[in-house]
C-alpha cells in the first residue's frame, strides 16, 4: 500500500476542512443550548476521593458527550446512506452503543449518587465492541484484516487470522475505551488529547484515500473542538462517560480500520500513561500494601504534587502533539508494503 504525501485532489481536502468547520459550528450552538438545560438537570457532583481538589466543580453540568454523539451519529447515518460503506455502520453501532453505556452510568451518578457496577459496564463494553467488529466482519469478509501491520520505517505484518484479529480488535477497543475514560478528569484534558488524535487519524485517512473515514474523523474533530470551547478551564460542561466511552471506542475502531492501531501507543500516549497508572496503583496496593502514586489516575498525582490543573492539561496536549509528530514520521512517511 502506497501512502501518498498529498490528497488525491484538493476538493477532498477542502471537503475535509469543511466537515471540521461545519461540525464545529453546529456543535457550538448546540452546546450553548445544552449547557442551559444541563445546568438544571445534569449535575453529578464531585467524587469523594477528589473533593479536596475539585470541590468547586460540583455544580458543573455533565453528559456533554450527548451533543457530540448526536451530531456525529446523524452525519454517519447520512454518509452511510450515501455510500453504503459497512464500516460506517459498524462505527455508528459502536458510537451509539458505547454512548448508551456511558449515559446509563452517568444517569445513575446524577440521580442515585453512584454509577453502575463495573462488571456490568465491562460486559456491556465487550458486547458492543464485539457487535461492531461483527458488523464490520460480516459486511466486508473479503477485506477484513487478518494481521497486525507494524510500520516503523520497515513495515511487516503479524498474521493472526480473522478470528484472531477480532480478538485483537476487541482488546484495542476495550483498552482505549477505559484509558480515555480515566483521562477525563481535568478541564480540557481528555478533549484536548482526543482532538489531536482525531486530527492525526483523520489526516492519515485523507492521505491514504480513505475519504469516508476521513469525513467521520473530521466531524469528530470539529465537535470535540466545539466541546473544548466550553470545557477549557474553567469548564462550563463535562463530557461524562457518555462522551469518554463513545469517543474512545470510535477512536480505536478508526485506527483499526486504517490498519494503524499501534499508532495509538504514540499519539494516545497520554491515554496509555493514565491507564497504566491506574493498573500500577492497584497492583502496588495489593502487593506492597501502599500507594505508588499519591492518587490515580496520573493527572491527580500531579495535582497532589501541587502542579496547577491548567499546566497539567497544557503539558499533556503538548506531549500529544510531539508524539503525533513522531507517529507521522513512522506512519505518514511514504513507504510500500503489502497487507495480507
Amino acid at each position: 500500500m502506497l501512502i501518498e504525501i498529498l490528497p488525491r485532489s484538493s476538493s477532498c481536502f477542502c471537503l475535509w476542512l469543511g466537515g471540521i468547520l461545519g461540525a464545529f459550528v453546529c456543535a457550538f450552538f448546540c452546546f450553548i443550548l445544552f449547557i442551559r438545560i444541563a445546568q438544571r438537570y445534569l449535575q453529578a457532583g464531585v467524587r469523594e476521593y477528589i473533593e479536596d481538589l475539585h470541590a468547586q466543580k460540583g455544580s458543573t453540568p455533565t453528559m456533554g458527550g450527548l451533543v457530540i454523539v448526536g451530531l456525529v451519529s446523524i452525519a454517519m447515518l447520512f454518509l452511510y446512506v450515501a455510500t453504503r460503506d459497512v464500516r460506517l455502520l459498524s462505527l455508528l453501532f459502536l458510537l451509539v452503543g458505547s454512548a448508551a453505556i456511558g449515559a446509563w452510568d452517568d444517569s445513575c451518578k446524577i440521580f442515585w449518587g453512584r454509577g453502575i457496577v463495573e462488571q456490568q459496564k465491562f460486559v456491556g463494553q465487550i458486547l458492543v465492541a464485539l457487535g461492531a467488529l461483527g458488523i464490520w466482519y460480516l459486511g466486508d469478509v473479503a477485506t477484513f484484516p487478518n494481521s497486525i501491520l507494524v510500520a516503523f520505517g520497515y513495515p511487516f505484518s503479524v498474521h493472526l487470522g480473522k478470528i484472531g484479529y477480532i480478538l485483537w480488535g476487541l482488546w484495542v477497543i476495550l483498552s482505549t475505551y477505559n484509558c480515555v475514560n480515566f483521562t477525563d478528569g481535568l478541564d480540557g484534558l481528555a478533549g484536548g488529547v482526543l482532538a489531536v488524535n482525531f486530527a492525526f487519524f483523520g489526516l492519515f485517512a485523507l492521505l491514504s484515500g480513505e475519504y469516508h473515514l476521513a469525513l467521520v474523523a473530521a466531524c469528530l474533530l470539529g465537535s470535540v473542538l466545539a466541546f473544548l470551547w466550553f470545557n477549557m478551564y474553567p469548564a462550563k460542561v463535562f463530557m461524562g462517560d457518555v462522551g469518554a466511552l463513545s469517543l474512545g471506542a470510535v477512536l480505536a475502531m478508526i485506527a483499526l480500520m486504517l490498519r494503524i492501531e499501534l499508532a495509538i501507543l504514540a499519539v494516545g500516549m497520554v491515554f496509555v500513561l493514565e491507564g497504566v497508572s491506574v493498573i500500577l496503583q492497584i497492583v502496588w496496593m495489593r502487593v506492597f500494601g501502599r500507594r505508588l502514586f499519591l492518587l490515580a489516575p496520573l493527572h491527580h498525582h500531579f495535582e497532589k504534587r501541587g502542579i496547577p490543573e491548567v499546566a497539567i492539561t497544557n503539558r499533556a496536549i503538548l506531549l500529544t502533539l510531539l508524539m503525533a509528530l513522531t507517529a507521522a514520521v513512522l506512519y505518514l512517511y511514504p513507504f510500500s508494503c503489502s497487507v495480507s
